[in-house]
């Protein structure tokens, strides 16, 4: 059910001078893991905690390389599907609802950021539902993430034929996120070192753990993420989230937040 193909699109215009919408922190802004096709569809919610009406902008991005667009029908009452991203006005204290439609037969995958346009807080989530005959239904919902996380932990437990997909996003271009896996007892496993969102490599990283470390079979620990961005101008600016789903042999799914501390920012 975890097993991602990620499929090549055609090229879009990325909005500017947007502002981040959130209501915990002004830095939120992303959804790191959106999919579609294969028996999944993504569902986003907008709500406005305001009285006046709140206008947004809502991207959505494949997983391959920055300047791609991803060609997905999507439905929600009154939207607007533009070729620069998805507009919409929710009332004061109301809320939107945007699907993707998931009628593909093959996977793809990509990630998702809202924009207030006019000004106010919004907040969101997403969810990512399953369903396929002959198979057993799963979903899991997840708030927007921070535009930037220089460094962050997520658990996993790959104890009971349990498996964990970690999603990672930039789109600064070069930035170097180095990979460290612990154990519970703070022993390191393995380490690595990848790059996100070059010439070569995507704006979106998927790791199956399960698969790419085997040797995590039966444990339970960490996956420490960080980032730099060696190539970097003054001006550019600096982009990095992530998320992990862990999945369990009798279907069940669940999001898995990022933990990070105001140190490490």
């Amino acid at each position: 059910m975890l097993n991602l193909i990620v499929r090549r699109v055609i090229p879009a215009v990325m909005a500017a001078a947007l502002l981040p919408a959130a209501t915990v922190s002004s830095s939120d802004r992303y959804f790191p893991l959106v999919m579609d096709g294969g028996g999944w569809k993504s569902i986003v919610t907008v709500t406005n905690p305001d009285r006046d009406p709140a206008s947004f902008q809502m991207n959505l991005t494949p997983g391959t390389f920055l300047g791609d667009n991803w060609a997905l029908e999507v439905t929600g009452e009154g939207i607007r599907v533009q070729s620069d991203g998805i507009l919409g006005t929710v009332p004061g204290g109301g809320s939107i609802t945007i699907s993707t439609n998931g009628t593909a037969d093959q996977l793809s995958t990509g990630y998702g950021q809202l924009f207030s346009i006019s000004g106010q807080k919004l907040a969101s989530s997403i969810t990512l539902r399953y369903s396929a005959p002959d198979h057993t239904p799963a979903e899991t919902t997840m708030p927007m993430t921070s535009t930037l996380k220089r460094k962050f932990v997520v658990p996993f437990d790959h104890t009971n034929g349990g498996g964990t997909l970690l999603a990672l996003v930039s789109e600064t271009v070069g930035a170097l996120v180095s990979i460290t896996i612990r154990n519970e007892k703070s022993n390191e496993i393995v380490s690595g070192k990848l790059i996100v969102s070059d010439d070569k490599n995507p704006s979106q990283q998927i790791l199956n753990l399960s698969a790419k470390y085997p040797q995590l079979l039966d444990l339970r620990g960490t996956v420490e993420c960080s980032v730099v961005f060696p190539l970097a101008g003054r001006y550019d600016e600096l982009t990095f989230t992530g998320v992990a789903l862990h999945s369990n042999p009798n279907g069940t799914l669940s999001a898995v937040q990022t933990q990070t501390s105001s140190d490490w920012q």
